[in-house]
């Protein structure tokens, strides 16, 4: 099979199964060719063996040469004998170390990657780039062990913990058990010691109170010689020289008693305080005691907690362990110490190729259904359905995700990546072999480290790099810092060389160069008619060259191709008959880049100039934008037949008068024609009385006078007005019996007659005519509709105040259109165009438009209008206006610097005083001006592009500047061009200028990439059906309209009513519903006051494809309903595409009070209505 054999084209995923079947060999080598032999190195970049040979059917070595080889591989250098242009298809592969993402999938937006994985963009880059691991496996089985040996060791930790505390209680309690022993050795001592004292004190009682009882018993009856006492009594017993009695016996026998009871309660007291202290003690040691027990069993308490608490964790922590999981590095080395034959984690494309492998894509896309159809979340269906869009374009193409990780990355034929010799020796190579180069190299590094072993740190860093470099070689600059060379330019990547405007596809595929054309310089050609453009002879003659050539042999003039081609490259005389005959045969296309709209490329038919510049017809500039400051045009021949008719029906500028876009004329005269026509209905004498004009009997006598030089053309003269229509009887008109008798009851017998009686006024007229109603003026004037005269211009008296120009002028344009008695500028002109093409159609008005501008031409050219310094007259007033102006400002800022009002209103008053005053200069230069003569004509007639403003500049003052971001310099530049500027005022100006020739440079570029953009997503809006029979429209009213600064009928124009339209008063149907609103239905709406109407709208259309023609409305570039088929999303994307570079970026408002901030307008405001952006700011 040719490559060139197909239908059509898909791109898809490569599986790297795919990409070595592609391959003729690996690329192992980063070497391109050898420097001394040239030739290219085994293995390497351009090697014979995997690309193929260099030279034509013979191998690397030389040992096969020529054709009859065919087929065969040399078995010493292993070249296959072949065409040297399979070097252009061969492609080969480098085996990847480490699998490699491909960073369309992963940086793209959305990031494929990202949403099939559910991870986000900045994750996914983090894992892929090494900086974090991820999950790649858990092992259930392995899972559910850990669990039961966790819970295991957990109950084993707590026995031993419990064990351990019942140890230390049994210590304590011992301990507890030996304090209250020692308490009880220490009681039995001390009472033992009292009970020893208290005997000792009782035996020494007794043994004195029995040796007092022995003397008394010895003494009885006998007088004491000195007193006999007892130690613990006071007073003496028996005093000195008392009788001893019995008495006094039983009185020691007391003492002792109450001394043994006294001795008795002492004992009991003190053994009572010892029994207490050492009870007190006991206390004091249980105490202690349940204190230490107490304290332990919350410690071991709390340990349990803790350590339940930590196996917990721990066991949360193995549970939730799970694929797609993102860990830092250090919570990868803690888990996998833990937990290590639990789950696999990694890191870069070979972790993330591991997870994609094993995703099951028909089980995903029903998860993600059921999620979209069960959730509440709005965030979260968006999500899914994101999703699963990605994942049904998998499952429909048949392409695996785990083929968005590359194990095999191909290498492209070398051909397509050429190296070529330069004339000092040095080399010049394509940018993708450098690419290929380092990831070649960056590969083998890798292979090595992994083969030698080397630590995972390193390692790690190599695959990094290999990634960044497979990144680079397929889109350069997407991340990170794009790879250049020797640090100046980045080099271009496989993505370069596909996209943007320079890519394969835009510039080789899409926008090949093509036979058949030519381009060059355009001259205006202001004798040529619309249709027709002037080509160079010798440019024709290349153009249709093969025509000639076969047309020259079928006139016998040649009897062959050959003898003929002779014929054309001698230019022989019968060639240029021939070309003159091809060329009324097949119109030309012409197109002038940009080609912004459809009117940018047009066909023409051919006039054969001389010269070797192509002729444009003046009036086909603004569809092309052209102007003659040495623009260039292409010029394409169409070759079938069909395009052909195709070039004649829908291409001639004839057939394409008005833009697309509005629907306005686009070969309105402008710049000189205007001028012309300007000077020839210019009036000299405006304030003359009627009375004192000169009479004439007809038009053509005043024109005669004039040609005499008896009547000078701007001279003011009465005329009786007559024309072709007084000849036309009115019975030609398509009127009823009743509405003829009436008007010819009346006296009116001719179309001219009519007419006098119609421009009176559609009322008078039903009231000066007897029997003539409401419905017999409706006639009336569908009858003047039918004969094309409801543009005309008809006086309301015969006798009619005009100039000879003017009668010119109208001589130019069709008499349904006369009579045209006004001063005619630029805006006057284009409304005469755009009533005759309403009221007389496409082909009158192309005559029109030639006619008036030959007319404009010509007297341009004659009224000799000049300009020169001493026409610039500055105005007396101005210096007044200046100073008046300055003092104002002067006290403006007199009250800032009291306090009185702040900073801004200073500025905005500044601005305000200093715009009115330019204003004030502006009509005062105004007034200087002459209508009629010089810079005055110039001027008012619209031909030039600034107006009065240019000469404002000229002959008052420039005025106020803006900066460069638009915000307005409250200095004005007080003088103008004439008088000079000072150097301050110079540089001030600069501002302006600098500004106004950046933007220009940014908004093409711009305007043209949004054109582009609402191309892409308006491109299939097409009419599809006749009507998509739908009820639904829109409402337009007057008040919105006003609020649009749009009249209620400008904007029900073109649109066919979705209802009735009934009178506001009476409730009469007017139109009905599916009538489209031209303009004999806008003026009936105009007459009965209607504003308010329900029209079909695109917005409201149900066709199932693109749009229906009733919803749709009139085509406004041909007038009537759209045609089935016409890509009206392309028009419209085109309408809005085209003018936007004539929008500023930046616009500054000047005028009342000036905004001190930017105002975002222009395009960037145009940008954020399409993209449905907040305003900034």
């Amino acid at each position: 099979m040719e490559v060139r054999d197909f239908d059509a084209i898909r791109i898809s995923l490569a599986s790297p199964e795919q990409i070595r079947e592609w391959s003729y060999g690996e690329v192992t080598k980063p070497e391109t060719i050898n420097y001394r032999t040239l030739r290219p190195e085994r293995d390497g970049l351009f090697c014979e063996r995997i690309f193929g040979p260099t030279k034509d059917w013979e191998c690397a070595c030389g040992k096969y040469k020529r054709v009859r080889y065919k087929g065969i591989v040399c078995d010493k250098c292993g070249v296959e004998v072949a065409p040297s242009r399979v070097r252009r298809e061969r492609m080969g592969h480098i085996e990847l170390a480490s699998p490699v993402s491909h960073i369309w999938y992963v940086k793209g937006v959305p990031s494929r990657l990202g949403l099939l994985l559910n991870i986000s963009p900045r994750h996914l880059e983090r894992v892929l780039y090494f900086a974090q691991y991820i999950v790649t496996e858990v092992s259930e089985d392995a899972r559910s062990r850990a669990i039961q040996r966790h819970e295991k060791e957990l109950q084993m930790r707590i026995t031993r913990m419990e064990n351990e505390v019942q140890e230390q209680i049994d210590v304590i309690q011992e301990q507890a058990q030996a304090q209250l022993v020692e308490i009880d050795q220490e009681e039995q001592e001390q009472i033992a010691e009292l009970d020893a004292r208290i005997n000792q004190l009782s035996s020494a009682t007794i043994s004195q109170a029995q040796t007092l009882q022995l003397w008394i018993q010895r003494n009885l009856g006998k007088k004491a010689g000195e007193a006999q006492s007892l130690d613990w009594v006071e007073e003496p017993v028996i005093a000195a020289g008392e009788t001893v009695t019995a008495d006094h016996e039983t009185l020691v026998n007391d003492y002792v008693q109450e001394r043994l009871n006294s001795l008795q309660a002492e004992s009991d007291q003190e053994k009572a305080d010892i029994q207490e202290i050492l009870q007190a003690k006991r206390e004091h040691v249980h105490q202690e005691l349940d204190a230490v027990l107490e304290r332990l069993r919350q410690d071991l308490d709390s340990r349990r907690e803790r350590l339940q608490a930590n196996m917990e964790s721990d066991l949360e922590e193995l549970k939730g362990l799970q694929e797609r999981q993102l860990l830092t590095e250090s919570r990868y080395r803690e888990l996998a110490d833990r937990w290590g034959n639990v789950f696999k984690a990694g890191m870069g494309a070979e972790a993330v190729r591991d997870i994609v492998a094993k995703i099951d894509l028909d089980k995903l896309a029903k998860e993600l259904r059921r999620e979209i159809r069960t959730t509440r979340s709005k965030q979260r269906r968006k999500k899914a359905a994101k999703r699963l869009r990605v994942v049904e374009n998998f499952r429909k193409s048949g392409n695996r995700p785990e083929w968005m990780i590359l194990t095999a990355l191909p290498v492209i034929p070398p051909e397509l990546r050429p190296m070529v010799q330069l004339d000092g020796g040095r080399f010049a190579t394509s940018d993708l072999n450098d690419l290929y180069r380092r990831v070649i190299n960056r590969n083998n590094r890798l292979r090595r480290l992994l083969e030698l072993g080397a630590p995972d740190v390193i390692v790690r860093n190599e695959k990094r790099m290999l990634q960044e470099a497979v990144d680079s070689l397929i889109d350069n600059g997407r991340r990170g810092r794009a790879v250049s060379r020797s640090g100046k330019r980045k080099l271009k990547s496989l993505s370069d060389m596909l996209k943007g405007k320079q890519g394969r596809f835009r510039r080789n595929l899409l926008g090949k160069r093509v036979d058949y054309s030519g381009r060059s310089v355009i001259v205006i050609g202001p004798t040529l008619k619309l249709h027709q453009c002037g080509l160079p002879k010798k440019m024709a003659l290349e153009l249709f060259k093969p025509f000639v050539m076969r047309r020259l042999v079928e006139y016998n003039y040649a009897h062959n191709i050959k003898s003929a081609k002779r014929m054309v490259d001698r230019q022989q005389s019968e060639v240029w008959d021939v070309l003159e005959e091809i060329c009324k045969e097949r119109p030309v296309l012409l197109n002038r880049a940009p080609t912004l709209h459809r009117l940018g490329i047009q066909a023409f038919e051919v006039t054969l100039v001389e010269g070797s510049a192509i002729q444009l017809h003046p009036l086909t500039c603004a569809a092309f934008n052209a102007d003659f400051d040495g623009d260039q045009m292409a010029v394409h021949v169409p070759l079938s037949k069909q395009a052909v008719e195709e070039a004649r029906q829908l291409m001639l500028s004839s057939q394409n008068l008005l833009k697309p876009s509005s629907g306005e004329p686009i070969v309105g005269p402008s710049k000189d024609m205007v001028m012309g026509v300007y000077y020839l209905t210019v009036e000299e004498d405006e304030d003359k009385p009627d009375e004192e004009l000169p009479l004439f009997s007809s038009m053509e006598e005043a024109e005669y006078v004039h040609s005499l030089g008896g009547l000078r053309l701007r001279e003011p003269i009465r005329v009786v007005f007559s024309s072709k229509l007084d000849a036309e009887p009115v019975t030609e008109l398509e009127l009823s019996e009743r509405v003829l008798s009436a008007l010819q009851e009346y006296g009116i017998h001719s179309v001219g007659d009519l007419m006098d009686a119609y421009s009176q006024g559609e009322y008078k007229m039903i009231q000066a005519i007897p029997g003539f109603g409401r419905a017999a003026m409706d006639e009336v004037r569908e009858a003047l509709r039918k004969r094309k005269l409801l543009g005309a211009s008809w006086p309301q008296d015969r006798l009619v105040r005009t100039t000879v120009g003017r009668i010119i002028f109208n001589r130019a344009l069709p008499q349904e259109l006369w009579f045209v008695n006004e001063l005619l500028d630029k805006k006057g002109v284009n409304d005469v165009v755009d009533l005759c093409y309403k009221h007389l159609g496409r082909e009158v008005t192309a005559v029109t438009v030639d006619n008036i501008k030959d007319l404009g031409f010509e007297y341009a050219t004659r009224s000799g209008i000049t300009i020169a310094v001493s026409d610039i007259e500055v105005p007396e007033s101005k210096n007044e206006i200046i100073e008046r102006a300055s003092a104002e400002v002067a006290e403006a800022e007199r009250q800032y610097r009291r306090g009185l009002i702040t900073e801004e209103e200073l500025y905005e008053k500044t601005v305000e005083l200093w715009t009115r005053a330019t204003d004030e200069v502006t009509d005062a230069v105004r007034k200087k001006l002459s209508p009629v003569e010089g810079l005055g004509a110039m001027a008012g007639s619209g031909a030039t592009k600034g107006g009065v403003n240019t000469v404002r500049q000229l002959a008052g003052m420039r005025g106020l500047m803006a900066d460069p971001n638009g915000r307005i310099i409250p200095l004005p530049i007080r003088s103008n061009f004439r008088e000079g500027l000072t150097a301050l005022e110079y540089f001030l100006s600069t501002h302006g200028a600098r500004k106004g020739l950046a933007d220009t440079a940014l908004r093409t570029a711009d305007a043209g990439y949004l054109t582009r953009r609402l191309v892409d997503v308006a491109q299939d809006v097409i009419i599809t059906e006749e009507d998509c029979g739908t009820n639904a429209g829109i409402w337009i009213s007057e008040e919105d309209s006003k609020v649009m600064g749009e009249s209620f009928l400008e904007r029900v124009a073109t649109r066919v009513l979705a209802a009735d339209v009934t009178d506001p008063e009476t409730g009469e149907v007017l139109l009905e519903k599916g009538v489209m609103l031209d303009e004999a239905a806008l003026s009936t709406l105009a007459r009965h006051g209607v504003t308010r109407a329900y029209v079909r709208s695109p917005l409201s259309c149900e066709a199932r494809f693109g749009l229906c023609k009733q919803c749709y409305g009139e085509d406004l570039a041909r007038g009537g309903l759209v045609r089935l088929g016409e890509a009206v999303g392309i028009i419209a994307a085109q309408s809005i595409g085209e003018p936007g570079t004539q929008l500023t970026l930046r616009t500054f408002h000047t005028g009342g009070v000036a905004g001190s901030d930017d105002i975002t307008q222009g395009l960037p405001r145009v940008e954020e209505l399409f993209e449905v952006r907040n305003p900034k700011g």
